[in-house]
């Protein structure tokens, strides 16, 4: 799950000049999303997380240890989204890095 969020993450942070009419849009919704929605089941995380049944789930070594691969997998796989469509180009229609990127 971390890696294909990372992957998609490392995309959005990187378009190319075709994309971004696109990707703006795309922002948009997302953002939308996120400050209604997303941000109404905050307190249900939290609820979760921090049962009194059954204790602190953040103090469990299970998902302290899964929270940390999903962190590790996604920055990991931004990082390699970023830089391969930052600074690598692939195929003959791909687009390449701007002087401005390649002097940076």
């Amino acid at each position: 799950m971390g890696l294909a969020a990372g992957w998609g993450a490392g995309i959005l942070a990187t378009p190319y000049q075709s994309e971004r009419g696109r990707f703006e849009k795309i922002g948009n919704v997302v953002a939308v999303f996120v400050s209604g929605y997303a941000v109404s089941k905050v307190d249900r995380v939290f609820d979760l997380w921090l049962d009194p049944a059954r204790g602190p789930l953040i103090l469990e070594a299970t998902f302290a240890q899964r929270t940390l691969l999903f962190l590790t997998s996604f920055l990991l796989a931004t990082i390699v989204t970023y830089v391969g469509r930052k600074y690598v180009s692939f195929g003959p229609g791909a687009e390449q890095p701007s002087d401005k990127a390649a002097t940076q």
